[in-house]
């Protein structure tokens, strides 16, 4: 009797491999999630070099645009980031729906995007 539970116990059971498996998918999930968090942290921690940039270039658009020095693919261009700049102005101005919120972080990569776009056409001059 007593090399029957000894047998018993040396074998897992499946509810203990069971366990095993939720609590590395757990942790798979939680390091995935952390990865996507520590990378928009870094996205957010950059977003105020970012709206400085965006807005010095606005301003210098706006001088060539007054002396008539802007081709008509680059208008175009500014046309498409104004868009998106605007866009993203009305997402940060609704914070009343917490979604909103989540949109607006998230959207930082995009506006990389766009200030990448006014930045190559204030560069061609």
């Amino acid at each position: 009797m007593k090399n029957d539970r000894t047998k018993l116990s040396q074998r897992s059971s499946i509810s203990n491999e069971a366990l095993a498996f939720e609590i590395t998918n757990a942790r798979l999930h939680f390091e995935m999630s952390s990865n996507w968090l520590f990378g928009l942290a870094d996205q957010i921690a950059a977003f105020p070099d970012m709206s400085m940039e965006a807005t010095n270039l606005l301003r210098k658009l706006r001088r060539r645009a007054l002396k008539g020095r802007l081709g008509k693919t680059d208008k175009k261009s500014v046309y498409d980031a104004l868009r998106a700049l605007q866009m993203y102005s009305r997402m940060v101005a609704s914070e009343d729906d917490p979604l909103s919120c989540l949109d607006t972080v998230e959207s930082v990569a995009a506006f990389e995007d766009h200030l990448a776009k006014l930045r190559s056409i204030v560069d061609r001059r």
